[in-house]
């Protein structure tokens, strides 16, 4: 079949410390039009926020901005791959001064680069009276000064603008994970703001890309059940979109790790609660009759029907909300009894914090390897006497001292007045601050988003 037009689209990050060398060497070896780099989730926005109100001189952009781009812009440059990414965080304006001036050290003039901003939304919540948390329904504005973080997930049609403007690298800060790759195909294929169905294609080609390896054997994994080769340098993924609808995902050639039907199948599930109404901004999307064929190694085509319903009227913002503070410390034991000493080094902990008159918030003491993921939920075997068991001390809190010093008991203390054959995992105690994820509903209209520009 021939085509009038492909435009393939890779996809550099699922995470802010993913991995780089991968992005480097698909912009590198597999003709690409757009890199996308997803690497912003709600603990980072939160996590940023904190860091700039402690240090006014935090950049507040992602924290791997400066190294990733630092080996990704030169290849993207020489190949005339341009970049997408909301790695802007929590200063899009910053990432673009940071990345335009490092455009122009590399030798590159001319080089648009814009910064999209807009998501922060806390002013407008912190002043609104009617606004309450999906979770719990708690009034947004009793929050106060422990609101640290309120960002919108907010449409691709700012990026969109910012393509038609020439710019050749977009930052962004809380936009849809999905919209950053659905943003290309809208520039370069055109659709209307009320294209559902082709809206609906370009959100599902957004949501196999966005998590990288997932799509290319990782989390697939699960030998010998399900066996990657080579996932130490497990390609990313990219996909080619072409303008009759066809859509096809493949990774960069000569890599490790997959392109399967089955690795599509998990990934086109991933965090969808409703497959009929996957809801973004832009539009919601039944993905509900999707289905894949593999047509060569490691090509996929995505098949079956996708349909588009209208967008949402409202938005969706992630909140971050100072609550307390939070410690863990651990403790390892090993050989013969492993178990046991660990188990009498559990109850002697919390006797122990009870002696000394320390009462947290919560507390939990767990048996790694035995009931720290599981619990007692049925079915778990509860017999197993494993050579290696760590005892793990969690607490949470308002007093971070407390905290502090029930860290020492674990960690410390311990050594000399516990069980025989213990190790300390931890020797530098650490206490670090709780923010608390919600997230609400707000009106389109609320959201005020504009592109800054810089190397025009």
């Amino acid at each position: 079949m021939q085509y009038e037009k492909k435009v393939r689209i890779g996809d550099g990050s699922g995470c802010a410390e993913d991995r780089i060398d991968a992005a480097v060497e698909m912009i590198e070896r597999a003709n690409l039009d757009y890199m996308c780099f997803d690497s912003l989730s709600e603990n980072e926005l939160s996590a940023l926020t904190i860091m700039k109100l402690k240090n006014p001189e935090a950049k507040g952009y992602d924290i791997q901005l400066e190294d990733r781009m630092g080996q990704v812009l030169p290849a993207a440059l020489e190949h005339k791959v341009k970049v997408i990414g909301n790695m802007g965080s929590t200063n899009p304006v910053a990432a673009m001064e940071y990345v335009s001036g490092l455009a122009i050290k590399l030798g590159y003039k001319g080089i648009k680069v814009a910064a999209v901003t807009g998501d922060n939304v806390r002013d407008y919540l912190l002043n609104s009276r009617d606004i309450y948390t999906v979770e719990g329904h708690l009034p947004v504005h009793e929050f106060g000064d422990k609101l640290v973080a309120a960002n919108a997930y907010i449409s691709s049609s700012p990026i969109v603008e910012a393509l038609k403007n020439g710019a050749n690298v977009v930052l962004t800060g809380r936009v849809g994970d999905s919209g950053l790759f659905l943003a290309p195909l809208r520039y370069e294929f055109g659709w209307a703001e009320n294209d559902w169905d082709n809206l609906a294609r370009g959100i599902v080609v957004g949501h196999q890309l966005e998590c990288s390896g997932q799509l290319t054997g990782g989390y697939y994994a699960d030998p010998p059940f399900k066996v990657v080769e080579n996932i130490h340098r497990i390609g990313f993924p990219f996909a080619d979109v072409y303008d009759n609808g066809d859509i096809f995902f493949s990774k960069t050639e000569g890599t490790g790790g997959l392109v399967s039907v089955d690795c599509c199948k998990e990934q086109i599930i991933y965090e969808v609660h409703d497959p009929s109404n996957y809801i973004h901004a832009e539009v919601i999307a039944d993905i509900s009759g999707v289905n894949f064929e593999q047509v060569a190694k490691d090509v996929v085509k995505l098949t079956g029907v996708v349909k588009g319903k209208p967008a949402p009227e409202k938005l969706k913002v992630a909140l971050g909300v100072r609550n307390g503070y939070f410690a863990t410390s651990q403790i390892w034991y090993g050989g013969p009894g492993a178990r046991g000493r660990a188990e009498e080094t559990r109850k002697m902990l919390y006797a122990r914090f009870d002696y000394l008159g320390y009462k947290p918030d919560v507390l939990s003491i767990s048996l790694l390897g035995i009931n720290a993921m599981f619990g007692d939920a049925p079915g778990v075997p509860k017999n197993t006497d494993p050579w290696e068991v760590g005892v793990r001390m969690a607490a949470r809190g308002q007093n971070p001292k407390e905290l502090l010093d029930m860290v020492r008991e674990t960690s410390k203390h311990v050594n000399t007045s516990s069980m025989a054959g213990g190790s300390c995992a931890q020797s530098m105690p650490a206490v670090r601050e709780v923010v608390e994820y919600y997230s609400v509903l707000i009106p389109r209209d609320a959201i005020n988003a504009k592109i800054t520009y810089m190397g025009v």
